[in-house]
């Protein structure tokens, strides 16, 4: 064994410096250099100086040692959103068959327990209004077994509201909510559930006072549920909305942040996701969209 390699074992700092990274690795130091400029080792600089959280480095050498299934290949789960799709299949098409990013919009409660199972990479969540969401969604991370391991990461914030088809404009939300009124609404564990269930309550209604359909498992699916006249009113993004012809009576903004396993976050196909909602072209289309605000992308708001 060598020398370097003893430094490490021995050592019980929680952070390396280049060295010993280095020694650990058997790389020389310029590579670790060229491998932080690249994103691809976790590391921090403080004052001037590299550092490398032990833990971190030791998880993400576990995972290069799976051929490559494991960084070539992300499984998001959670909260759908119209620009999401786009920008996970504008990372596609510039990958080309390299990598594979793949999406199943399974609601917030859902892809948070498929997180904690080891069943996804990464969750995409929304609970609450943007305000409170520094608040509200660490509590709710905290209420899965392996909530330590995570990070949360800001994606954007997007306006929220009840949408409906045109016609006789809705002035109050109390409108929204007088018995009998047609609603198409998400499954329970849903972020639209919640702000509908919220909602309902501000109204001081029961959910047994309105014509309520089968629950709906997207955004789309509630979107084409009005169109097609077979509801009155549901919970949608202005940007869904939009798209769908549908008038829309804001409620706020959300926000939608990123929730994965501290390692996961270094890999190079995460780092692209967050680069594509920075791009000219995403932030275009939000610009077309309206609704969306980028102002902290990318911004870690919390890791245990």
């Amino acid at each position: 064994m060598q020398q370097g390699q003893l430094t490490v074992e021995r050592s019980s700092a929680e952070f390396l410096n280049i060295k010993q990274v280095a020694d650990f690795l058997q790389l020389n130091e310029k590579k670790v250099y060229a491998m932080v400029s690249e994103g691809l080792i976790p590391a921090t600089k403080i004052t001037g100086k590299w550092l490398f959280p032990k833990r971190l480095v030791e998880s993400w050498l576990l995972e290069s040692c799976h051929g490559g299934v494991l960084t070539d290949r992300l499984l998001i789960v959670g909260s759908g959103d119209l620009l999401l799709q786009q920008a996970l299949s504008r990372q596609q098409l510039d990958m080309q068959d390299a990598g594979l990013v793949s999406f199943s919009a399974t609601g917030t409660r859902l892809g948070l327990a498929m997180l904690d199972r080891g069943r996804a990479d990464v969750c995409i969540m929304h609970w609450g209004p943007a305000a409170e969401s520094r608040v509200r969604h660490p509590a709710l991370l905290q209420r899965y077994k392996n909530y330590r391991q995570w990070t949360l990461v800001r994606l954007f914030e997007r306006e929220i509201g009840i949408a409906y088809r045109q016609g006789s404009p809705i002035h109050s939300v109390q409108e929204c909510f007088a018995g009998g009124s047609r609603w198409v609404v998400r499954q329970n564990g849903s972020g639209d559930r919640r702000l509908f269930d919220e909602q309902l309550a501000i109204a001081h209604r029961s959910i047994d006072e309105l014509n309520v359909a089968d629950p709906v498992l997207s955004e789309m699916e509630v979107a084409s549920s009005l169109g097609e006249g077979r509801a009155d009113f549901g919970i949608l993004s202005r940007a869904c909305a939009g798209q769908f012809g549908l008038s829309f009576l804001s409620l706020g903004s959300e926000a939608l942040d990123m929730v994965l396993p501290q390692p996961v976050y270094f890999r190079v196909l995460v780092q692209q996701l967050v680069a594509q909602f920075r791009s000219s072209a995403l932030q275009q289309q939000a610009h077309i969209y309206g609704g969306y605000n980028f102002t902290e992308c990318g911004a870690i708001l919390w890791a245990p």
